[in-house]
Formats: structure tokens, sequence, C-alpha cells
């Protein structure tokens, strides 16, 4: 299954099934097997920790591993919450996890009774037929564990360990015939079987059986007859008899009163005459535990997991504390609200809207109702709309610090930290216009617990941010009611009303005439505003009282020397010298603690960034290299100044070229020269000695590419270096070559004459390539013939140049 491929998952039963839509259950089977199949090496002999050590195991962070790959492909569904609960968000998100630990653990199950098949599958299909695979046809993936994987399963404790598992499977007296498909894939058929009997009028006798005995009747094999009695199969014929009569029995028994069932001990566990497993339940679709599968009774199950009880409780207790965290603070920052707002020097109707706000504790519209008579018309008319309702926000002209809030009951909770942007009479958002409420924020910090908040309106140019936490750094639109501007300094306003407002109320108002509908009272801001052009156009501000000027000296200010008496100064300055000149006490040697005596002595040990950051053995090669050859190149001194042609080279002859006599019988004394040497009496004399001429001689000596004196023997010839050959246990370099090589190839060489000197040395060594070096675990084998032909720079191996590569 690709990575693109997606599946949603609409419904999960209570053990963690996933239930619809249908077939999805089949495909995350599917992928668990491949998974396992996949990722677990087959010689990986248990799946849950043993108690004996030495065994492999998958661990927790292996399974968690299996899970992420798995949840790639298939998508939760989002979990039923109960919409009375005090904090949905919170009831949610512990619902989602409670939700995902019951599929993860069901989908662990499954992989871990699919690699249980795999394995017995590879056992029965070629181990027990001394067959081998073919690794290139879809066993690629065990071709390396192989090996191993026979010869444990040939091993005695295999072999002990599969009698007796054999043996305790033979103590089943029962088996289903039900196929793959289990219960829920032979219901549909066994309903239709009891539909057409009833259709014809004929009453089955199941209809009065419970569902476990029902179900596990047909699951075993059992059928109808023409009357609708319960009957054999004939597969029954060679094995144990279904236990008919004894359900008969034990339902008779249930309607005369002479046994009460309870809980799992029912009719059919009375019948087939054992307990049942404390694992599963028969007779049930899924194999589900009691406490799931008799859901009435689960407050009588024990849950005996000292470590899940521990975990639900730790659960509750960190929902429970992070509750009550959070309803601390948000009181906490109503009554600082509270507190500021009082402080204020508002006038009594406005300070009263605030109070009123921050009780409230978003800053909206308060569930006070208006009476009739505060309803105000404009301009007579039963249509006009109030005007729009303005926030601080409105008035800024600069980028302003500001915090985010949202409404949770009736409190607000600042859920981030930024900054409002000034927006304009028209304001826009990525081309598109502000709705009416919101404001363009900047987001700089989201709060803990808040990231995963789903904004209102997405962000972003595509709207391809969701949420809060990917809000960061960028700009994003938020509802001026929950917008908090700390450092907000509002001026007090007056109440007026307009001429207009005043000619159009009426005097008085029968009582005969039907009043008006109340509107809606306008939400107080949550923060005063400066006061617009039309509202203090009717009245000017009043003065703003001055406080009087403090007296001199100020009582707070600390008393100078000049005021006081000689006689104070000189005590004050007494004191100040006995006091300086005082034994000072010894300091407290310090005392450490065991984690900063570790962090000291690990600083100590701590290698220098000299060796930390030495370059490689090959980068101090390429250095050295290019170093000579820097040296070399600076003894050669670049030809500089004009350069002047010689004898025949000017572009201009003044006169002919002067001819040299050398250069005119070259040709003559090359051929003198020949002559000359095939006169030679040492070489006439060693030819006769060979019984050849000179000239046939010197016809040899040109084809091997010698001289005549060379190939005759009266001029002694080069002799070449014999190449070295490897000898086991002695050295591969001469000294010289030893002391130039790197100090990784010494040791190696080091190390080949240690390994060469015990008894019994092979020769060749292992190589162990991991499993973060090429996405599996293998062997190279390295012979030491090939070593010794890369310290002598010869040809190489394959083996060595896997080595180099990994």
């Amino acid at each position: 299954m690709g990575d693109q491929e997606r599946y949603t998952i609409e419904r999960v039963a209570e053990d963690g099934t996933p239930t619809a839509p249908p077939g999805v259950k089949n495909k995350m089977v599917k992928q668990c097997g491949v998974l396992v199949r996949d990722f677990i090496p087959i010689t990986v002999r248990e799946w849950h920790r043993p108690n004996e050590k030495g065994q492999l195991y998958v661990s927790d962070e292996g399974k968690e591993r299996l899970w992420r790959k798995l949840m790639v492909n298939f998508t939760l569904p989002a979990p039923e919450v109960d919409s009375d609960e005090e904090d949905p968000d919170e009831a949610e998100k512990i619902a989602r996890k409670i939700m995902e630990q019951k599929v993860k653990d069901w989908a662990l199950k499954k992989m871990a009774e699919l690699f249980k098949n795999w394995k017995k599958r590879l056992n029965k299909l070629f181990v027990k037929k001394n067959k081998t695979p073919d690794f290139d046809k879809g066993y690629e993936k065990i071709k390396d564990y192989w090996e191993e994987f026979v010869a444990y399963k040939k091993s005695e404790e295999a072999l002990e360990k599969s009698a007796k598992n054999a043996a305790n499977a033979a103590l089943k007296m029962y088996h289903h015939t039900m196929g793959p498909g289990g219960y829920a894939g032979s219901m549909p058929k066994w309903e239709k079987l009891e539909a057409d009997l009833l259709a014809n009028g004929i009453t089955p006798e199941p209809l009065k059986w419970i569902e476990r005995a029902r179900n596990w009747f047909y699951g075993h094999g059992g059928t109808l007859d023409a009357e609708g009695k319960c009957i054999y199969n004939r597969r029954h014929k060679d094995n144990p008899l279904l236990p008919i009569q004894e359900i008969r029995k034990a339902v008779k028994d249930v309607e005369e009163g002479r046994f009460i069932p309870d809980r799992e001990d029912d009719e059919l566990t009375r019948a087939l005459g054992n307990k049942e497993h404390d694992g599963r339940l028969r007779g049930v679709p899924g194999s589900k535990p009691k406490t799931i599968a008799i859901p009435e009774h689960r407050k009588k199950f024990p849950d005996r997991s000292h470590q899940r009880r521990k975990e639900r409780e730790a659960m509750e207790a960190r929902a429970a504390a992070d509750r009550l965290r959070n309803i601390e603070e948000e009181l906490k920052l109503q009554k600082e609200q509270i507190a500021v707002l009082s402080q204020q020097g508002t006038s009594g109707q406005s300070q009263r809207h605030m109070v009123e706000a921050a009780c409230d504790g978003t800053g909206g519209p308060s569930n006070r109702k208006s009476s009739v008579a505060s309803t105000e018309l404009q301009d007579g008319n039963d249509d006009a709309v109030a005007p729009l309702r303005r926030y601080p926000m409105d008035d800024i002209t600069e980028s302003t610090p500001c915090e985010m809030h949202v409404k949770v009951f009736n409190l607000t909770v600042k859920v981030a930290v930024g900054y409002v942007v000034p927006i304009g009479p028209n304001p826009t958002y990525h081309f598109s216009p502000v709705p009416n409420g919101y404001a363009v924020v900047a987001v700089d910090e989201v709060m803990k617990d808040y990231e995963e908040l789903k904004l209102q309106h997405p962000a972003g140019e595509d709207g391809e941010v969701l949420e809060l936490g990917e809000a960061k750094k960028a700009t994003i639109l938020w509802p001026k009611e929950f917008i908090v501007l700390p450092n907000w300094q509002p001026r007090p306003s007056t109440p007026h009303q307009s001429p207009a407002q005043q000619s159009s109320s009426p005097p008085h108002q029968s009582p005969a005439q039907p009043s008006p509908p109340p509107r809606q009272p306008s939400p107080p801001p949550r923060q005063p505003f400066p006061p617009t052009a039309r509202t203090m156009r009717g009245k000017r501000s009043p003065k703003r009282k001055r406080s009087p000027l403090p007296t001199v000296p100020h009582k707070n200010l600390p008393i100078r020397p000049y005021d006081r008496t000689v006689a104070e100064n000189a005590a004050e300055v007494a004191a100040y010298n006995k006091a300086f000149f005082a034994p000072k006490k010894p300091e407290q040697k310090p005392v450490y603690d065991a984690k900063t005596k570790k962090w000291r002595k690990s600083f100590l040990e701590q290698p220098s960034h000299i060796s930390m950051n030495l370059p490689s053995d090959y980068g101090r090669e390429l250095t050295k290299l290019a170093r000579a050859q820097s040296e070399q190149n600076k003894g050669r001194s670049a030809k500089s100044g004009k350069q002047i042609a010689q004898l025949g080279q000017q572009k201009n002859q003044s006169v002919p070229p002067l001819i040299v006599c050398s250069d005119a019988d070259k040709d003559f004394r090359d051929a003198m020269d020949k002559d000359l040497e095939l006169l030679d009496p040492r070489a006439m004399a060693a030819a006769k000695e060979l019984g050849v001429t000179v000239s046939q001689a010197k016809e040899q000596a040109t084809a091997l590419g010698m001289s005549l004196g060379q190939l005759l023997g009266y001029e002694s010839a080069p002799m070449l270096e014999m190449a070295r050959k490897y000898v086991q246990g002695e050295p591969m370099v001469s000294n010289e070559e030893l002391a130039r090589l790197s100090t990784h190839m010494r040791n190696l060489h080091n190390w080949y004459l240690v390994h060469t000197s015990k008894k019994d040395a092979k020769d060749w060594f292992p190589v162990d390539v991991r499993v973060e070096h090429f996405f599996k675990r293998y062997v190279i084998q390295v012979q030491l013939t090939e070593l010794f032909q890369l310290f002598q720079k010869r040809a190489l191996d394959k083996s060595i140049l896997s080595c180099y590569c990994l």
C-alpha cells in the first residue's frame, strides 16, 4: 500500500475493531501483515518481552514505529462527546486518546497473530520439507535471516516447544467450521436459514436459546432440519458430537428456575462443562473479552492490569488538573480585568458598562435584557439601524501589541500574543474584504495546549492555514471583541444626545399605544476607546484637576549631610568606619552536589576542539599533496616583461636565414653512426659467438626496445624491481613504504600481522554491515589477498569497494 493511499475509518467498535465503512477492516488487516513481513526479521522469536533474557522480541519502540507506519494510510473518526460536558474540547481530546489506544491495541494484536502465522507458514512449506524459498520472487527480505531461522526450527528447543503446543491443541474437542470469515461472515447465512423457516411458518429451535449458544452451535457445524430442529452435520460422524441435548437441558433448567445464569456462566457454559477462557468469550464475534462481550456486567469484572489502571487514573488526574488550572487562570485574569477597570477614572455609566463587560468575561454582549424605557428610536423610524459598534483597534494608526482570547462559557482565555494591524476604512485581507467584526492580527506566540485551535477563517493566500499553531509569524483574522490591547489608555467620554434625538422623542406615550419592540442592548466594549468627534461636538471635556506640588524638602528624600549637625555627621562616619574595618567572616566553602561534580568532570574530560576538529587521513593527505605542489611551483618564476624574438623568429627577416652545416648533414651523420655501430668490434665478436650477424642482432634489439650493446651483453641493461607477492604472515609493504602510510592504514597493517600470527588463522575476515548502513543486515567476506592488493595499489575486488562505499 503506497503512502498516497488514504482510508477513513468512520466507526470503531468497543474493542477497537474498525466496523465502517465496509472493507476498511480487511484493508487494515492486510496492511498489518505487510508491515510485520517487511520490518520484523523472522529470527525474532517473541512478540512480547519474555521472562528469559537473551531472546529476541519486538520492543515497545518497534511496535510504536509499526503503529505510526500503519496510520499513514488510515484516519480515525472524530469521537462523540456529550454536549453537556463542561469542557467539550478537553473531553474530545481525552475521548480521542482512548479511541486511538483501543485501535492501537487491536492492530498490534492482529500484527502479533499475522507474524506468528507468517513464521508457521514458512516452517510448514519449506523447513519441514527441506526446501529453500526462491529469494528472487517474494522472499527477498528473509534471505539474510533464513539460515538462522532454519537452524532454530530444527533445534531441540523448537522441536520440544512444537510438541508441547501440539499436545495442548489436541485437548481441544470442538473445532469451528466458519473459515477465515469467522462469525461476522457466517451470521448472515444463519439468519437467512432461520428467515426461510419462519416464512414457511416453522419456528427454528435456536430462537429460544441465547445468542451466544446459537452462534456457537451454528459456527461448529450445526444445522436445522425441515422442521427447524437442531441436527448434526456430516462432519460430526468422525468427530465428537455437538452437545445439543446438553444445551436443550440447560435452556429448560433456566425456564423452570433450576439454574440462574450469572454473567458468562450461562446455558452454553453449563452445556459444555468447562469455564470460559479469561481472554475471550466463546460464541461472540471477534473473540471479545468478557468485559466487552457482556457490557451490562462490566462493573463486576475487575481490571487485573495494574499498569492500565494506573495509566487510566493518571490520565484522569492530569485532565482534572488541567481543567482546574485553566479555571484558576481564567478567574485570575477576570480579577485583574475588574481591578484595572475599577481604577480607571471613568464616569458612572461607562464604568458600570466596563465592569459588566469584565464580569461577563467576554467583552461582548451581556446576558442582561434591556428594558423598553431604555430603547431609543432614531429619527422616528422604527426600521433605523443602530450604528456599528466601535472597538479600540478601530482608532489605532500603527501596529499595537495585543492578546487574542477565546470564549469559554462565560469567561475568556488568552490563547495567543501578537499585534493588531491598522486596516483603515476599507480593510482587506489577501485582496478580500475583511468581515464585519474582525481585525487583522499577527501571531507571535501561541499559548500551550492551544496549537490545535481551529481558525474561524482559514489564513494564508490559499486558505491552507487551518490551526492557530500553524499561524505563527503570520497574519490571521480574529474577532475584535476577543482582542485585548494591554497598554491601551482610553480617554473619558461624556454621554451626549443629539438635538435630532431630543426633538424626535415624544414627550408622552399613550398607554394604549403598543410599545416598540426593545432593541438588543448594545454590547459594552471590552476596553474603552477614545470618544469620536461626533460625541465631543456638543460639550467640551472638563478640566483635569491638578495635584498640589510636593513640599521641599520632601519627607521621602534622604537627609543630606549639610542638613545634619556636626555631631550627627561624626556619629555617621564612625559607624561607617567601624562597619568597614570590622573583621570579615570567612567565606563558606562551596558545596557541590553530585550533578555539579559530574558536570565539571565531564567538562575537564571533554577533548579539545582542536582534537575534535582534526581533519581525516584523507583530508590530511590532500593537504600534504597541495602543500608540496605549492612549494614545487614556488621555485618556478613566471616569464614577465617583453619577449624578444630570437634568430629566425622575426616577422620581417632582414637577411636570409643562416644555413648551418650541422643541420645539413644530420641525416648523413646518423647513417654514419649507424654504420659505425655495426662495425663495432665488440658487436661483431658477440654476434659471432651467438651465430648471428650484427644486422640481425640490431633488428632484434630494435624490436625489443634495447640497444645493440644491451642485447649482445657488452653494455649493462636496466633491471626492473620484481613485484612483491603475497605471503601470509609476512609484511605487505616494505619498511620505507610502511613509514609513508597513513595512521589508519598502518594500524590495519599491524592488525594483519597480529591476526596472521595466531594459530589456525583464516585467510579472510568478516565485515558486518548494519541496518543503518544498507537497510538490512549482512556480512561481507574480505580475503587477505584482496587486502594485499589494496596496500599495493593494484586492482581492487568488489568486497573492498563495497566496504569503502558503505
